[in-house]
């Protein structure tokens, strides 16, 4: 059976004409493939975390893959704060999303490394930050974080994980369980005397 595509091409009312697309969306069912160049809306855009260029939708039937780069020009050095335009090279990191539409989302991030321009800075090469996406060295975005976490305190491990799989959020049992023992303590409360309250 061979697989249709069509290509459509259209301008969603309000949004200012591209050369380029600004993104590239692809729709994918069965034997069905769909690629949809357009404009992304405002509404879209407001969805992700600030600071990031959306480069590509892709819609599977059980996720949404968003790929994105970081807007700014320049990195900060996590050590010296001296910033930097020096690009070493590049890389993909996958990072889990809030759900789309009831589907799983998921980011496609493309990370620059980037030189230290100070020549006492210890640190030769380091990569971008994204503060408001997700932490460093973690899979999974910050919303997506604190959404697991409150399925963690509600339901437990077992139970918030089968929740969680059920709301397009899968997590396991046991990273439920680490969400509870490293979520920060609300003001006021001293960790020995939390233990015996």
């Amino acid at each position: 059976m061979s697989s249709a595509t069509r290509n459509w091409s259209f301008r969603i009312r309000g949004a200012p004409r591209l050369r380029q697309p600004a993104a590239i969306i692809t729709l994918e069912a069965h034997h069905l493939t769909r690629r949809v160049a357009c404009s992304l809306s405002k509404s879209l855009l407001s969805l992700l975390p600030a600071g990031l260029i959306v480069d590509r939708v892709v819609v599977n039937p059980d996720r949404v893959i968003v790929a994105v780069r970081a807007r700014g020009a320049a990195g900060s050095c996590p050590l010296c704060r001296r910033p930097s335009r020096r690009v070493h090279s590049r890389y993909a990191r996958r990072l889990g999303d809030l759900p789309w539409q009831g589907r799983v989302g998921q980011l496609d991030v493309q990370v620059r490394r980037f030189r230290c321009s100070a020549p006492e800075c210890p640190r030769r090469v380091f990569a971008e930050r994204l503060p408001g996406v997700a932490l460093p060295r973690m899979r999974r975005t910050a919303p997506l974080t604190e959404a697991q976490r409150r399925i963690a305190f509600s339901a437990g491990g077992e139970a918030g994980a089968r929740l969680a799989s059920r709301l397009a959020m899968p997590v396991s049992g046991d990273t439920l369980l680490r969400l509870i023992r490293t979520a920060p303590l609300p003001a006021g409360i001293h960790p020995a005397r939390a233990a015996w309250a």
